[in-house]
C-alpha cells in the first residue's frame, strides 16, 4: 500500500510538472537569469572569482588555520564544550540582535511605535549591552594559545587603532546620507569631510580597529573574536551600500558619492578637511577618547597597551 501511494505521488507530481512546462511563463524567471549569464559572462566570472575569494579568505582564517594550529599546538584538548557554551551564545547573539533590529520591516514597527530617537536609544543600548557580555565572555574564554605576540605586533595594534578610532569620532554624528542612522538631508557633497576618506568611517574605523587586534592577539577566542568584528563590520558596511544604493536614484547616487570613497581612501584625508574649526574639536576629541582608553585598558581589558608595546 505504501510503495502504491508513493508511486501515485510521482506520477502526479510527474504530471504536474508537464502541465506546467507547457507554459513556458513559469520559466521565464529561470531563462532571464541564463540569459543574463550568458550575456555578462566575463563580469559574472570575475564576480564567481571575487565571491570564491572572499569565501575562502573568510574560511581560511576563520576556520582552517585556527584549527591547524590548534592540532599542532595540541591545545584545547581538556577543555569541554560547556566551557565555550557562554562565548558561542554571545558570539551568535551579538550579530543576531543588529540583524533582526535593523531589518526593515521591524525597524519601521519599532520607529512607529517608540519614535525615532528612542529607537536609537533602544538599539545603542542593547548594542552596548551585547557587546560588553561578548568582550566579558571573550575574556573568560578557555586561554588556547596559537602564537606569542611580540612588541612590533602590539605596536601596529596602537596604530590601526588610533587610526580606527580617529576615523569611528570623526564619522559620528555627521549628514551622512549612507549611514544607518545619521541625517542624509543635510548632506552636502562640495562638504563631504570624512566622507571623502570613506562613506562608511564609523565601520571602517571598527574594521581597523579589529585587524589591530588580530594582528597582536595570538589566543584562539580573542582571534575569532577580532575576526568576527571585522567581518561583522565590512558586511554591514556592504549592506548600508547596497541600502543607500537602492533608495537614490542613479543620477543622485552619482553626484553624492563623486567625491567619497567606499574603500578608505587616504588621499582624501586632507582634501576633506573644510572646516579647520571643526576639524581641530573632532581631533581633540579623537585624542581625548584614546588616551582614555589607553589608560582604562588595564582595568577594563586586564592589560596594559604601554607595557605590551615595551616588552615588559
Amino acid at each position: 500500500m505504501t510503495y502504491g501511494v508513493l508511486w501515485r505521488l510521482v506520477l502526479d507530481t510527474g504530471l504536474h510538472i508537464l502541465r506546467l512546462s507547457r507554459d513556458m511563463s513559469v520559466f521565464a524567471p529561470v531563462m532571464h537569469a541564463v540569459r543574463f549569464i550568458k550575456e555578462n559572462k566575463a563580469k559574472m566570472f570575475w564576480l564567481w572569482i571575487a565571491y570564491q575569494a572572499v569565501k575562502g579568505s573568510i574560511t581560511l582564517t576563520m576556520i582552517w588555520i585556527p584549527l591547524f594550529l590548534l592540532w599542532k599546538n595540541g591545545a584545547g584538548a581538556d577543555v569541554e564544550f560547556r566551557d565555550w557554551a557562554p562565548f558561542i551564545a554571545a558570539m551568535i547573539l551579538f550579530p543576531l540582535s543588529h540583524a533582526i533590529i535593523m531589518r526593515p520591516k521591524v525597524k519601521q514597527a519599532l520607529i512607529g511605535r517608540l519614535g525615532a530617537v528612542p529607537y536609537r536609544v533602544m538599539f545603542s543600548i542593547v548594542s552596548l549591552g551585547l557587546f560588553s557580555w561578548l568582550v566579558f565572555e571573550t575574556l573568560g574564554a578557555p586561554v588556547i594559545p596559537l602564537w606569542v605576540s611580540t612588541p612590533w605586533q602590539h605596536w601596529l595594534a596602537v596604530i590601526f587603532s588610533v587610526l580606527g578610532f580617529l576615523l569611528l569620532v570623526f564619522g559620528t554624528a555627521i549628514a551622512n546620507p549612507f549611514s544607518a542612522f545619521s541625517n542624509g538631508k543635510a548632506y552636502r557633497p562640495e562638504q563631504a569631510s570624512v566622507l571623502r576618506v570613506t562613506r562608511h568611517p564609523a565601520l571602517f574605523g571598527i574594521v581597523l580597529w579589529a585587524q589591530g587586534h588580530i594582528i597582536a592577539n595570538g589566543e584562539f577566542a580573542k582571534l575569532v573574536f577580532f575576526l568576527a568584528q571585522l567581518v561583522f563590520a565590512l558586511i554591514g558596511a556592504a549592506a548600508l551600500e547596497r541600502r543607500a544604493k537602492k533608495l537614490m536614484d542613479a543620477e543622485d547616487w552619482e553626484r553624492l558619492t563623486a567625491s567619497t570613497s567606499f574603500f578608505p581612501n587616504p588621499a582624501g584625508l586632507f582634501s576633506g578637511i573644510q572646516d579647520s574649526r571643526k576639524f581641530i574639536i573632532r581631533f581633540g576629541i579623537s585624542v581625548i577618547v584614546i588616551i582614555g582608553l589607553i589608560l582604562l585598558h588595564p582595568s577594563l581589558i586586564g592589560v596594559s597597551p604601554m607595557a605590551l608595546i615595551s616588552g615588559r
